[in-house]
């Protein structure tokens, strides 16, 4: 049997001044066909104010992937093509954490995975 090795890794983002944080558990060991929840607990900054947590997947030896994002104001999600169907993207606003469930695990989904945040930009019609 494959076991399959999640390796979350503690995020900072380098060009903010201030102590804003992105902290994630060190692993998580599953097997094919499994699901996985994944946590991104953030802190220094209004979690619901403008800002976008994306979750990125980097296998061995590779580039890096982007899977999604979500607005946790209101709760907008959009997703990568590949991981659309398989993947769950969500908050807990109360606790200022971001999650990412990834279903029916396969080999393949051995990697390391990264939570992010970005400025929200919304175009207004």
């Amino acid at each position: 049997m494959f076991v399959l090795c999640f390796i979350l890794c503690l995020s900072f983002l380098p060009e903010v001044k201030s102590d804003i944080e992105l902290v994630q558990p060190s692993s998580e060991i599953k097997s094919p066909g499994e699901s996985v929840k994944l946590s991104c607990k953030t802190s220094g900054y209004s979690f619901t104010s403008s800002h976008w947590i994306h979750w990125i997947q980097q296998v061995p030896g590779k580039g890096l992937q982007w899977i999604g994002r979500i607005d946790p104001s209101d709760a907008e999600t959009h997703y990568s093509p590949s991981y659309q169907g398989r993947s769950h993207i969500s908050t807990d606003n109360s606790q200022s954490t971001a999650f990412l469930q990834l279903n029916n695990l396969k080999v393949e989904d051995t990697a390391i995975y990264y939570c992010a945040r970005s400025d929200t930009v919304k175009r207004t019609n």
